[in-house]
């Protein structure tokens, strides 16, 4: 049937058509993405034609394209389906950049090629498409810029946009050259629409060219087969980033802990407890395959450590009989150990709320060995035995500061109060009436982000806390050199009454250049007329950042830890700068609670 002139497609047509859909949908599967592009390519010329076919219009199906595998061998004719009629217009071939080109000028050509879809996205409203290629035209213009400076680049980190060939020199091109080498007669490029003039047939070409096609044809499936396996065969190479590891390390980690917990609370018979850790660690799941997968997982997510005891609870019914000095003696060290164990919780999610997942795992370490500490103590005091002996080592320990309660680009200002504001001639500090008003010039003297404290009345030291929030834009590069020069104009105005305005007791200027380098910086600043002092007023004043400007604001803290003789994993795991251990103490000597820290919640690993 050399022309069709029915409205209904031939079932030899629709019967190829499948035939080709369904050999590129395995070839894609099996990880031959080159074969499938090119099944894919004689599969999009069938639909013009069984269009043409059901509008009415003569179609040659003379060239009707081979069934797949004959194609693939080279056995067949050219996979070219001829139309008649010129109605159906020709579809735009996919565009491929010169292959015969340097690092450079192919990097530059894909780059380029991401800025034009960029644009296309832009005017499409897909905003978010936008930011995704955005962020891969970056990692272009990064390797480009490495490249010029003659650093080392990783090519096989940067994405190949839509029809281009892999970067030369990567381990995908080269895979993909050997395969074209051994199928570059096998398989001959086709187009859509009308058919150009035909090449000249196989028996025409040179007998060295007819030689290769035969050898080549026979054998092209089973080096594409081999090569498939053998990437799948081969175990995709973990992240470089020393970060992913570890947090990935860590998730497993805690995930850990939760199966445990669950196992734990299943064998002692309590279902909906073992349920609900149950369902905890299988949470967990999906940040762990969000890190193998190189996606961005919010730490602060993470569920807290869960770490049980493994002594039975303490009845003194059931305790052997204690001296009224060794049952005070248990009492201390339950009391120390479990407020060391609280802090390493708290240090633990402090951390993990961070990002620091090393600190946090080594927070989640040293609670295990202080829990075990405990059910020492505990074993201990059941069976009647004298304290376990312990001493107290000074450890110094690094401490990272950072409000995480607030966002990257907040600046927190805080009026706490006013301390012995002047009085005006006439009015005692009972009749004073005053309220602030702050102005940060930032991110212009003409743009300024101003606020207004409330009334506090009947009193020259008036208590305002005030919590001004102002905003920032850490991106800007001039932030770190304006922070350097901004302060924040506080006026103190006195409330006169009705009809009468408010009377402007003194100005002070905070500085906020220690944000640099501080995550909070407190002063009390002097209240000055003009460039006198307004009668020894004082405001006192707090300015907050999550984290510092420029680096990290860290800090050394020493503490006495208590440590049980024997117990090696604990020392071993904090590892001190300084640690200088008392020796000796003997079991009736009682903890120091008094050099504990003062504030408990504090990270201090």
């Amino acid at each position: 049937q050399p022309h069709s002139t029915t409205t209904t497609p031939p079932p030899l047509l629709l019967a190829r058509q499948s035939e080709y859909r369904s050999a590129a949908v395995a070839a894609k599967r099996s990880g031959d993405m080159v074969v499938a592009k090119q099944l894919m390519v004689v599969l999009k010329q069938f639909d013009p034609v069984i269009a043409a076919i059901k509008a009415g219009d003569p179609v040659d199906l003379s060239d009707l394209p081979p069934p797949p595998r004959q194609l693939l061998q080279g056995t067949g004719p050219p996979a070219t389906v001829q139309q008649v009629a010129p109605s159906v217009q020709q579809a735009p071939a996919p565009e491929t950049p010169p292959k015969q080109l340097s690092i450079s000028e192919n990097l530059e050509q894909r780059l380029s090629r991401y800025r034009t879809l960029i644009g296309e996205a832009q005017s499409a409203g897909e905003s978010g498409k936008a930011r995704r290629l955005g962020r891969v035209a970056k990692q272009y213009e990064d390797a480009i810029k490495g490249h010029r400076a003659g650093n080392a680049v990783d090519y096989s980190e940067l994405p190949t946009p839509p029809g281009f060939p892999p970067l030369p020199g990567t381990e995908e091109s080269v895979e993909v050259q050997r395969i074209d080498g051994d199928r570059q007669v096998s398989v001959q490029p086709t187009t859509t629409g009308v058919t150009p003039p035909r090449q000249p047939p196989a028996a025409t070409a040179p007998p060295t060219r007819q030689i290769q096609a035969q050898n080549a044809g026979a054998a092209a499936l089973q080096p594409r087969q081999a090569a498939s396996q053998s990437r799948q065969r081969q175990p995709q190479p973990a992240p470089p980033q020393r970060r992913s590891s570890q947090r990935l390390t860590f998730l497993e980690e805690r995930q850990k802990q939760y199966k445990s917990a669950a196992l734990t609370a299943k064998k002692s018979g309590d279902s909906e407890e073992a349920l609900r850790l149950l369902r905890i660690a299988k949470g967990i799941d999906s940040m762990i395959e969000g890190v193998r997968a190189g996606r961005l997982v919010d730490m602060s997510q993470v569920p807290p450590p869960c770490i049980t005891s493994t002594a039975p609870s303490v009845d003194p019914s059931q305790c052997a009989p204690l001296s009224s000095e060794q049952v005070s003696m248990y009492e201390r060290l339950d009391s120390v150990l479990k407020h060391q164990f609280q802090k390493c919780l708290d240090n633990s999610k402090y951390y993990t709320s961070l990002g620091d997942v090393a600190n946090a795992s080594r927070a989640d370490k040293l609670a295990q060995h202080v829990r075990i500490d405990a059910d020492r103590v505990t074993s201990s005091r059941i069976h009647g035995d004298p304290p376990p002996r312990f001493r107290y080592e000074s450890r110094t320990f690094t401490m990272v500061r950072s409000n995480a309660d607030l966002a990257d680009s907040d600046l927190e200002i805080v009026i706490i109060r006013g301390v012995n504001l002047p009085v005006s001639e006439g009015t005692t500090p009972a009749d004073l009436n005053t309220h602030c008003r702050v102005s940060l010039p930032y991110p212009s003297n003409e743009e300024p982000q101003e606020g207004r404290s409330w009334s506090v009345k009947h009193s020259n030291n008036p208590g305002y806390d005030f919590h001004m929030m102002c905003r920032i834009d850490r991106k800007a590069r001039s932030l770190a050199r304006s922070i350097k020069r901004l302060s924040a104009r506080i006026e103190v105005y006195q409330e006169r009454g009705f009809l009468r305005s408010d009377k402007l007791i003194g100005t002070c200027q905070f500085k906020l250049s220690e944000l640099e380098s501080k995550v909070v910086i407190h002063e009390a600043a002097g209240l000055m007329d003009g460039r006198k002092a307004a009668g020894g007023g004082k405001v006192e004043v707090k300015a907050r950042v999550r984290d510092p400007i420029v680096g990290r604001h860290t800090e050394a803290v020493t503490e006495q830890w208590l440590v049980l003789d024997g117990s090696v994993g604990a020392t071993q795991l904090l590892e001190p700068v300084g640690t200088s251990p008392k020796s000796g103490l003997s079991p009736r000597a009682s903890p120091r609670p008094g050099r504990r820290s003062p504030h408990p919640g504090q990270a201090l690993i």
